[in-house]
């Protein structure tokens, strides 16, 4: 993940390989000081209530993953992802089956077609964070390297986002 730097007296600042982080959500934000403050592991009800306390509990939930998702490409560190897939495989020896779904970065057009706007938003906001996004075949062959094969890939969601079911070797 790189060195993460954290500092709370004064305006809160986080550096992430001497980068300064900007936060498009606060929250997201809060939740990273509260985490690197207290340490340890936290119940989603207690951060939920913490975080978003007049918010109902779905609402709270999907807030809290927004915004765990956020800090996720935020501390990517572009050069492991190569090794996530077979750190799972370690860590989960007996499991066969995995599931995983992420958005990838869109094709080239050759016929200039238009793109949707969330995809040009998704792809440019990456790129500030300086989060690589990877194609399809990418993706595959990282599941291929880790002794995972494709059962099943399906849509998921938003322009370029897929499922994957994938059975381990």
């Amino acid at each position: 993940m790189g060195l993460l730097r954290v500092a709370v007296l004064g305006p809160p600042e986080v550096v992430h390989d001497g980068r300064r982080l900007s936060f498009a959500l606060r929250k997201a934000q809060a939740l990273l000081l509260y985490l690197a403050v207290e340490g340890g592991l936290h119940p989603r009800s207690k951060l939920t209530t913490l975080l978003w306390p007049d918010s109902e509990p779905p609402t709270a939930r999907r807030a809290l993953c927004n915004a765990l998702v956020l800090l996720h490409d935020l501390l990517a560190a572009p050069g492991t992802r190569s090794r996530v897939l077979p750190g799972l495989r370690e860590a989960f020896p007996k499991a066969r089956t995995f599931v995983l779904a992420d958005t990838m970065i869109r094709p080239v057009q050759p016929d200039g077609a238009t793109l949707p706007v969330f995809s040009v938003g998704y792809e440019l906001a990456h790129a500030l964070m300086g989060v690589p996004l990877h194609t399809k075949d990418t993706y595959e062959a990282l599941f291929t390297q880790a002794g995972l094969r494709t059962r099943q890939v399906l849509p998921f969601g938003t322009p370029h986002s897929w499922l994957y079911v994938l059975d381990a070797d």
